[in-house]
């Protein structure tokens, strides 16, 4: 769920991008299907049918895509911050030890993945009338 509409263009952008890239360099039935459906899936259900279509385990997939997400926070950090690759790297790796405890309590609890970030989602419906930004979403 995206309650700003900035933030759900965005993800399905990411997602169909995502699944076209997929498909041009290992296509699959089950990715060409998708796109076929013209179903406008979002980042996170694109990355899911991707390691699906590729028979990559759940541990495997959760702990990739926890990867994107915070490779993809570094990487904003050092556009936002006075933080250089050297340092923003080390970060990422002390992060990154903690990322297989985390995926094995997600892929071990038996209950669906959820967010609750009301804060975030209040400022995010906002963030579509900032005249400049950074990011697309």
């Amino acid at each position: 769920m995206r309650p700003s509409s900035a933030g759900r263009e965005a993800t399905r952008a990411m997602g169909t991008r995502l699944l076209k890239t997929w498909q041009r360099i290992r296509p699959t039935e089950v990715v060409g299907s998708a796109l076929e459906a013209r179903g406008r899936y979002t980042f996170p259900v694109a990355f899911g049918l991707v390691c699906a279509a590729s028979d990559v385990t759940l541990v495997e997939a959760v702990e990739a895509y926890c990867y994107t997400r915070l490779a993809a926070t570094v990487s904003a950090a050092m556009r936002l911050m006075a933080i250089g690759q050297h340092e923003a790297h080390g970060l990422l790796a002390d992060v990154l030890r903690a990322v297989p405890a985390c995926v094995d309590r997600i892929t071990q609890d038996g209950d669906p993945p959820r967010c609750f970030t009301p804060m975030m989602d209040i400022a995010n419906m906002s963030h579509q009338y900032v005249h400049s930004r950074l990011f697309r979403s």
